[in-house]
């Protein structure tokens, strides 16, 4: 497990196994928080989006809003050329 220090009200931190990463974000703010995801390259680099496992929706991970007062759970998608590696 990797995490960072909270930033705006949002904490995040990501889980991995060999075939497969997490990343959690839980927002205490009381507006959207658009997080800054270069702050996050060394575990998003390969992986081109996220899918939120509860509501099934698709998080680009160049930009990632996080709703006021949600937690989200997106398992993290390779690229397919990171696949053929």
């Amino acid at each position: 497990m990797k995490h960072w220090v909270p930033q705006d009200e949002v904490y995040v931190y990501f889980r991995s196994s060999q075939n497969e990463k997490v990343m959690v974000i839980i927002g205490n703010n009381d507006k959207d928080v658009e997080l800054d995801m270069a702050r996050f390259k060394e575990e998003t680099n390969g992986y081109f989006r996220g899918e939120d496992v509860i509501s099934g929706k698709a998080y680009s991970l160049d930009k990632v809003t996080v709703p006021a007062k949600t937690a989200l759970i997106l398992e993290l998608e390779k690229s397919a050329e990171e696949d053929t590696k």
